[in-house]
């Protein structure tokens, strides 16, 4: 069985992920019996089996050669795959409007192979149509220029717009797969790493965080802000010398 070049088996890099994640699937009272209950063991929860797998897309390839993938996966020893994290147009192709059969077809096929899955959240992939509807939700660089759709990893984290529709597309990935059984946990964000954004929501939002914090908006040399008795503050709201001049 010939395998296509580039694909699939390419990166393997996923036990110790499995570990952060996987609890989000794990029985309330298997997690937490009793005070003097053992640490968590993936391992032993699995039956004395291993999770080790790789990354799947079944959006990126056509229907016809995901069970052909699925059973070289599994012929390979692998038994988990994580998907999902840069789908979220094919999962929301509108504002609120969710396709997620393919998903669920996918999630069927490659349990039959023994393979589960982990869903990555697809926040840092937002779709076209987000842009198009809110630019604002593009964060904007120190040069006061806004991106653009077309790249991941280029929105504003602290954006209005940005936040409840990812809270929507998450809250509805959530409540569709929490109790599918082939569905191991949930990946939260994927490589996390927004760019820092200059836009004047942000900076309103971070003098609000400023007032409620120092009670004061002043800067001090990089240091804090500056207190009511012209000492800086500190990250620890422990005065310091301000330095001023220094």
């Amino acid at each position: 069985m010939k395998q296509r070049p580039g694909m699939l088996l390419k990166r393997i890099t996923m036990p110790v992920l499995l570990v952060l994640i996987l609890l989000v699937n794990v029985p309330w009272s298997h997690a937490q019996s009793s005070p003097k209950s053992k640490v968590f063991d993936l391992i032993e929860w699995n039956g004395g089996k291993f999770y080790y797998g790789t990354y799947y897309y079944p959006d990126h390839w056509p229907e016809s050669m995901w069970e052909n993938d699925a059973a070289m996966i599994q012929a390979a020893g692998l038994n988990v795959i994580k998907t999902g994290e840069g789908a979220w147009v094919t999962m929301e192709p509108a504002e609120g409007q969710f396709n997620f059969g393919w998903l669920d077809k996918a999630v069927a096929l490659f349990a039959r192979h023994g393979i589960k899955v982990i869903l990555g959240t697809p926040s840092y992939s937002p779709p076209a149509w987000l842009y198009a509807k809110y630019p604002d939700v593009a964060a904007v660089d120190e040069n006061g220029v806004r991106y653009r759709f077309g790249s991941r990893q280029n929105a504003n984290a602290s954006n209005a717009h940005y936040r409840e529709a990812v809270k929507r597309i998450v809250t509805a990935m959530a409540g569709r797969y929490k109790d599918n059984p082939n569905v191991l946990g949930f990946s939260i964000d994927n490589e996390i790493g927004n760019p820092y954004s200059y836009d004047a929501d942000t900076l309103a939002a971070f003098h609000t965080w400023l007032k409620n914090k120092y009670h004061s908006t002043q800067p001090c040399l990089g240091h804090g802000v500056l207190g009511p008795d012209a000492h800086c503050l500190g990250p620890s709201s422990s005065p310091v010398e301000h330095g001023w001049g220094s």
